[in-house]
């Protein structure tokens, strides 16, 4: 479409002026990006570099050939079609690939800090529920069962065997006591005299 040509125009424009105007602005962008940086960062030695740099200049020489030809190729001339060219080449259709996905920097991303931590993050959960809260939860669960079980055995063996042993004491303690109490004042008598002839005599020989 007529608006990403434009798009690339500009870029393209842009491009070559900077290029351009470059060779004369470097030895004074070169001076202000080292101060800057020497100033903001102590421990950075600036190592100055005059003339030209042939290596880049002949390394973006040939990306430009090569860029230009296959464009030329492709979307001027349109003697190939490059998705056929890609399809029929398989070293180029992995580079395609690659390049389609952007260097595969999202999905390696997506892979170890999101998918991964995700991961990572449900296996601590999953181990942290099973190992440790349901087993607590279960071991909890069997020891209130096993005290109630032991309170329940000590309210029947041990609470109302007292009480209930009280109880029976009682009834047998009443049984007898209430033999004496027959209604009969000479048996109340006889017992009373007996009883103080007994403190009688427990006061004659222990006093």
């Amino acid at each position: 479409p007529r608006i990403m040509w434009s798009t690339y125009r500009i870029l393209a424009v842009a491009t070559v002026g900077i290029g351009v105007t470059g060779l004369f602005f470097e030895n004074s962008l070169r001076e202000i990006l080292g101060q800057y940086i020497g100033s903001t960062f102590i421990n950075i030695h600036i190592h100055e570099v005059h003339g030209l740099n042939f290596v880049s200049l002949i390394l973006s020489l040939v990306a430009v050939a090569v860029g230009g030809t296959l464009g030329y190729i492709f979307y001027i001339s349109r003697r190939s079609n490059p998705d056929k060219f890609v399809q029929h080449n398989k070293l180029f259709s992995g580079l395609y690939k690659f390049l389609e996905n952007r260097w595969y920097i999202n999905s390696l991303y997506y892979i170890i800090f999101v998918n991964g931590m995700e991961k990572l993050g449900r296996k601590i959960f999953n181990t942290f529920e099973t190992g440790v809260v349901e087993k607590t939860s279960d071991t909890s669960a069997e020891l209130s069962i096993t005290f109630s079980r032991l309170g329940g055995k000590f309210d029947v063996y041990v609470i109302d065997g007292v009480v209930n042993g009280v109880k029976s004491k009682g009834q047998r303690f009443s049984e007898v006591v209430r033999k004496v109490q027959n209604g009969v004042t000479e048996g109340y008598a006889l017992a009373f005299s007996m009883g103080v002839l007994i403190l009688a005599l427990v006061m004659i020989f222990i006093i």
